[in-house]
């Protein structure tokens, strides 16, 4: 009966194994870091986002509240600047819940990138555990 014979690593080839793996897992926890970063931030841009639309909400309703008054014949203290600057606000709301929601789509594409990223680390660990197996058992043979 044949003895059973341990795998005999060469210390560089498994210190080298080692590092690999350690690098690979700090690349691991640092891209899972700036991902939760990252959803961190577009959920704090989505609350900031629905914030300003309901500031929009609310001027444009007293400004057609203030509209229908002076339609029904109402004599309102709101001259036609004050009319011409709450537009403006409106407009600088909407042009910012614009850009807001542009920033949220591109923090969603980001977010989309570093989970495929981890993903991707994830399949080249396996590959690089299989690699080494592999090349153990041709050792070995």
């Amino acid at each position: 009966m044949k003895a059973y014979q341990t795998p005999v690593f060469r210390p560089t080839e498994k210190e080298e194994v080692r590092n690999m793996y350690r690098n690979l897992k700090i690349q691991y926890n640092i891209t899972r870091d700036e991902n939760t970063r990252l959803r961190t931030q577009a959920k704090q841009n989505d609350v900031d986002l629905q914030r300003k639309e309901k500031e929009i909400e609310n001027l444009t309703r007293s400004l057609q509240q203030q509209v229908n008054f002076l339609h029904a014949g109402g004599h309102a203290p709101v001259s036609q600047k004050t009319n011409y600057l709450e537009s403006f606000l409106v407009q600088q709301l909407k042009r910012q819940n614009r850009e807001l929601k542009l920033e949220g789509q591109m923090k969603d594409r980001q977010i989309e990138e570093l989970k495929k990223n981890v993903k991707m680390s994830k399949h080249r660990e396996n590959d690089n555990e299989v690699q080494v197996y592999a090349d153990e058992c041709m050792r070995l043979r």
